[in-house]
């Protein structure tokens, strides 16, 4: 029989940031600023950093015919669920999936690149 040892506890708080690399940069911007609505902090022509909720997200140009190492899907917590889809069909972005689930609802749309975006909404 196997302990479950109890969690050890470093002070995590949650996720400051998370950078992904991009084949378009003013494209990826465009993206998640208009469809997705977040606030572009501050940006130059190797970088832009993006205002999430309390986070920050980076993107970072890829290298001509490199492909996309990290990430392929992320996923974002909304706050409230009732006009997230009519928002997001205004946005026009892509809407691949979407679950009822037992404690919450998923969305998956598709973002630049082929990456799969997740708005999660727990009840």
């Amino acid at each position: 029989m196997t302990t479950k040892r109890p969690p050890r506890d470093f002070g995590l708080a949650g996720i400051d940031h998370a950078d992904l690399p991009v084949r378009d940069l003013s494209k990826a911007v465009r993206f998640f600023t208009e469809q997705m609505g977040m606030e572009l902090m501050t940006s130059g022509p190797e970088y832009a950093v993006l205002q999430c909720g309390e986070q920050t997200l980076g993107l970072r140009p890829l290298a001509a015919g490199t492909p996309p190492p990290g990430p392929q899907r992320i996923a974002f917590r909304v706050n409230e669920w009732i006009g997230l889809r009519s928002r997001v069909t205004r946005s026009r972005a892509v809407i691949q999936d979407e679950r009822e689930e037992e404690n919450g609802r998923t969305m998956r749309i598709r973002g630049p690149d082929g990456l799969q975006i997740d708005l999660v909404w727990r009840g």
